[in-house]
């Protein structure tokens, strides 16, 4: 499948290619990158293993890339790599993810993002986020996205609620517990029209 490039301000959201398993294996070997992400005894050992032994995390890597390649394949929507404009910089992921076994909220598509730990509180993953959510409600005719979180995670709760989702529960998940945020796509239609000249 052809993946859309999405443009930002800032960035770019692109497809997925071979000469980014290294900076990603970057992003996600830092010890803060993955706090929030993933439950349960496998995935602790995983993520151990991939802190202390540097060939785990471009292991690793390949296979997040190749499941997100296989995704968009799959759904016809997926996460894009997210490049710095001006620096060309490969920071991170974001994009739109189909929530398997996810019975919590009708929406199963949820927007997510992981950027790298020096892209951290520029306003870039809501930047990136809002053109997720725009290409979720127009382009792929979603009535609603959600965003699940692990509720200790207040930075991605910030970023959802800067894009005027609305916090729509909690629960436990995956063995951990969660809270999700949602948006119609009435409310991205009436929050994204431009207001009185």
């Amino acid at each position: 499948m052809q993946v859309p490039t999405l443009e930002t301000e800032r960035l770019l959201l692109r497809a997925w290619r071979a000469d980014d398993v290294g900076a990603y294996a970057r992003i996600i070997r830092h010890p803060e990158a993955l706090r929030y992400w993933g439950a349960g005894a496998l995935y602790r050992a995983k993520r151990a293993a991939a802190a202390l032994i540097a060939a785990v995390s471009d292991i690793e890597a390949r296979r997040a890339l190749l499941a997100m390649e296989r995704h968009w394949q799959r759904h016809g929507f997926g996460s894009w790599a997210v490049e710095e404009k001006d620096s060309g910089a490969l920071i991170g992921s974001i994009g739109l993810t189909q929530l398997e076994a996810w019975t919590a909220d009708p929406a199963s598509v949820e927007v997510g993002w992981l950027l790298a730990r020096s892209a951290w509180g520029r306003g870039l993953a809501q930047e990136a986020g809002r053109a997720s959510l725009g290409y979720a409600f127009h382009q792929l005719g979603q009535s609603r996205v959600v965003l699940v979180s692990a509720a200790a995670n207040a930075r991605s709760e910030r970023t959802a609620q800067g894009l005027g989702m609305t916090l729509a529960g909690r629960t436990r998940w995956k063995g951990i517990d969660v809270i999700w945020y949602a948006m119609d796509r009435g409310e991205w239609v009436r929050d994204s029209a431009p207001g009185p000249p």
